[in-house]
């Protein structure tokens, strides 16, 4: 055992002359890495930020027009700012134009028919006061006479009302009407 001793001896006393030559290990410490230098820029810098957001109109308004047809044209571009009174569309005057003649037509039409019918009245009075004509005769006449002249005022408001479907508004549509 002695023998073992001293073999495991010399085995380390040996091993510690190995690492005593006096030069450094060059696996022990790494060289420096190599830097590279910038020199700071100088500028101005604007901050800002980004939000999600939602734009909504200052007032809103329901556009109804007083007649209806079809659009000739678009006075507007979409997002444009519009007051009260501007105009927004043109409709189609074709229709209320031919509406309108004949309206003038049936009112003409009426003013004939009350014409010869009040005509008929003015004729049937003398002879109603002689006798010469029956008196159921003479109340046709005058029944006639107010059917005329009822239907002269009807004709009458249909062609004022298809005048003001062409009126200045009733043509184009405006904000605020």
């Amino acid at each position: 055992m002695t023998r073992v001793a001293f073999l495991g001896f010399l085995l380390v006393v040996a091993h510690g002359l190995v690492g005593c030559d006096g030069k450094p290990d060059a696996s022990s410490a790494p060289p420096p890495p190599a830097v590279t230098v910038a020199h700071p820029l100088r500028k101005t810098i604007t901050e800002w930020d980004e939000y999600t957001g939602r734009f909504t109109a200052v007032a809103t308004v329901e556009v109804r027009p007083r007649v209806s047809g079809f659009i000739d044209s678009i006075h507007f571009k979409d997002g444009d700012v519009v007051k009260q009174n501007d105009l927004l569309f043109t409709i189609d005057q074709r229709p209320y134009k031919f509406a309108a003649a004949q309206a003038r037509a049936d009112l003409q039409r009426a003013q004939a028919k009350l014409e010869v019918a009040d005509l008929d009245y003015q004729r049937a009075l003398p002879l109603v006061r002689n006798q010469t004509m029956t008196e159921r005769e003479f109340d046709t006449r005058r029944s006639t006479q107010k059917d005329a002249a009822a239907s002269m005022a009807s004709a009458e408001a249909v062609l004022k009302q298809v005048q003001l479907n062409l009126a200045p508004t009733g043509d184009s549509i405006r904000l605020g009407q």
